[in-house]
């Protein structure tokens, strides 16, 4: 069974986010090398932090890569695009300091007696679930990847983040920043370039030095 990335962490910042990408460019993390089956499905709650490689050229030759992210749960599309620090999510009544580089989805509200493995019952307690239900909210951040390793072959990554977070976990959840060895370290950089930003940018090599 995959474990995710992180567990009971909170991405605050676009740092944070660089941070967990480093971890797992140094083998500190691990990185999702597949689609989640059923179990894994159901055992996502807030805390979990998943990093998953894109499908691309380089995907047969490092076994790695998925072409979407899928965790059958429904969502409301994204809301939130650019959020500024203190923004207000109006539909979980909870304020938080995020960055704008984050897009944000709703977990949509579903008929918790809903059967089948892509039902949310395991989020919101069915009838005879112990868990506290949880309206979650899901978090994404993408970048382009460029691994001394890779330099060699001109290959380039695309690695995203979709980590899961509550009305009741917000402020309990660890932050990446206090994490040894992982939040308080320095980035190289050049490894990790924003794939919005990375849209905008025109003419020049898609990362630093």
């Amino acid at each position: 069974m995959q474990r995710p990335t992180l567990e009971n962490v909170t991405v605050r910042t676009v740092r944070d986010a660089t941070h967990i990408f480093y971890a797992v460019a140094r083998n500190l993390l691990p990185i999702i090398t597949r689609r989640l089956d059923a179990d894994e499905r159901r055992a996502i709650k807030a805390g979990n932090v998943y990093v998953w490689e894109d499908r691309g050229g380089n995907s047969e030759s490092s076994g790695l890569g998925m072409e979407r992210w899928t965790d059958g749960m429904s969502w409301g599309p994204s809301r939130v695009r650019d959020v500024r620090p203190g923004f207000l999510v109006a539909s979980l009544g909870i304020l938080i300091n995020r960055e704008q580089e984050f897009l944000y989805y709703t977990q949509k509200e579903r008929d918790p007696s809903a059967s089948g493995a892509n039902s949310s019952s395991h989020a919101f307690g069915g009838p005879r679930s112990s868990r506290r239900p949880e309206h979650l909210m899901k978090q994404t951040y993408s970048v382009h990847v460029f691994l001394p390793q890779d330099r060699a072959q001109g290959v380039m990554r695309k690695w995203h983040l979709t980590a899961y977070f509550s009305q009741e976990t917000v402020d309990s959840l660890t932050p990446v920043s206090a994490l040894p060895g992982i939040g308080d370290v320095t980035v190289p950089e050049g490894w990790f370039r924003s794939a919005r930003s990375s849209k905008t940018r025109r003419g020049g090599e898609p990362f630093g030095p």
